[in-house]
């Protein structure tokens, strides 16, 4: 049990310090070693409420989230999955936040890897408009999972000229329309058409259909 109790001290303090971060490192080695199910419950179990400040610490301390993510059975991975969607978009619009869900994606795997991508799709609208969030829609538009822009396609109709118009959500759409479908990008265009708004996102479908 002796990895277990290192890890659980390391973590038992609420106060995230400089000291206590320079020891992250060696957690995420002890981590990647573990194999008795009792000490990594009890790390697990550790972790589960600091999930939150690990993933938004801009110390890597969000590495033995990304660790346990990755590397252990879903029957542990289940107690950190459950507080990072809790979280999810807090974690998202965060400046560090967004990073450590996209290398989680990454790393995870099956039903793990299906949650995380199903709590970015819940919660798109919100995160393409925001500063930090929309580069974790951005990112998962570009690993080009097919439901994956059928999905945001769905969820962005009615409010195509809006997102293009804002700061963040513009470079979204445009992810999003350089791949669609030129029925789809028609449906777009009829969308731009319905007032002067429209003007610049159908001046670049224009530009998009010549090339096709």
């Amino acid at each position: 049990m002796a990895v277990a109790v290192v890890v659980c001290s390391i973590f038992s303090s609420h106060n995230i310090s400089s000291c206590y971060l320079c020891r992250v490192f060696s957690v995420k080695q002890m981590l990647k070693s573990v194999a008795d199910p009792a000490q990594i419950t009890l790390i697990f179990k550790a972790l589960k409420p600091l999930v939150y400040r690990l993933m938004t610490n801009t110390n890597a301390a969000e590495h033995v989230i990304e660790t346990c993510v990755g590397n252990h059975p879903v029957e542990f991975r289940k107690y950190l999955l459950d507080e990072i969607v809790k979280h999810f978009v807090s974690i998202s619009k965060d400046r560090h936040g967004c990073n450590s869900v996209q290398q989680c994606v990454t790393l995870a795997q099956g039903e793990t890897r299906d949650c995380l991508i199903s709590a970015v799709l819940w919660n798109l609208l919100f995160l393409a408009q925001d500063e930090y969030g929309h580069h974790v829609v951005a990112w998962l538009l570009q690993t080009g999972l097919p439901h994956v822009s059928d999905v945001i396609f769905e969820q962005f109709k009615g409010s195509f000229v809006l997102l293009y118009m804002r700061r963040f959500s513009h470079n979204v759409v445009k992810l999003l329309i350089q791949n669609l479908s030129r029925e789809k990008l028609e449906e777009v265009k009829e969308e731009s058409n319905e007032g002067p708004h429209g003007i610049p996102l159908l001046a670049y479908i224009y530009r998009l259909m010549e090339d096709m």
